[in-house]
């Protein structure tokens, strides 16, 4: 009886040990990842940094396909971790530097207006599932994002 006991000590101290050396989703979070992912035709690609304090920063080239658009810029976001491990994010400012029609040069103050209009301010929720080289966001409408180190 007295071995039984010894056993259950160590696998729970093995446990403890273990679990305490695991790192936690907000620490593998952060850092940089190249992400990509595609919401309706609007595929959306480039480099993204998760910072400390709930600071992001981006950038990303983004291609509609249904009407030849595509557009490239740089933007922050805010971003938390929510009470049920739910990712929050909003994007805070995005500054297009270029854009194209029907694969021309295309005017960016018109693009500039649509992002102003449609994608500052919004907040996404989204589950996670991360680890040291994978991040897997899947947003409330069902759009995954898959980013890697």
């Amino acid at each position: 009886m007295k071995l039984i006991g010894i056993a259950v000590s160590l696998f729970v101290l093995g446990s403890a040990a273990a679990h305490a050396q695991t790192p936690k989703t907000e620490e593998l979070l952060l850092g940089d990842w190249t992400c990509a992912s595609d919401s309706n035709g609007a595929v959306i690609t480039g480099p993204f940094t998760y910072l400390a304090g709930g600071k992001s920063k981006m950038q990303t080239t983004i291609a509609i396909s249904s009407a030849s658009v595509e557009m490239s810029g740089t933007g922050n976001a805010t971003w938390k971790f929510l009470a049920d491990g739910k990712l929050e994010e909003t994007i805070t400012d995005f500054k297009v530097a270029s854009a194209k029609s029907a694969g021309q040069p295309a005017p960016v103050e018109p693009m500039q207006e649509m992002v102003d209009t449609m994608v500052l301010n919004q907040t996404v929720t989204s589950t996670v599932a991360v680890d040291a080289k994978k991040l897997v966001l899947t947003d409330n409408t069902g759009t995954t994002t898959t980013c890697t180190r």
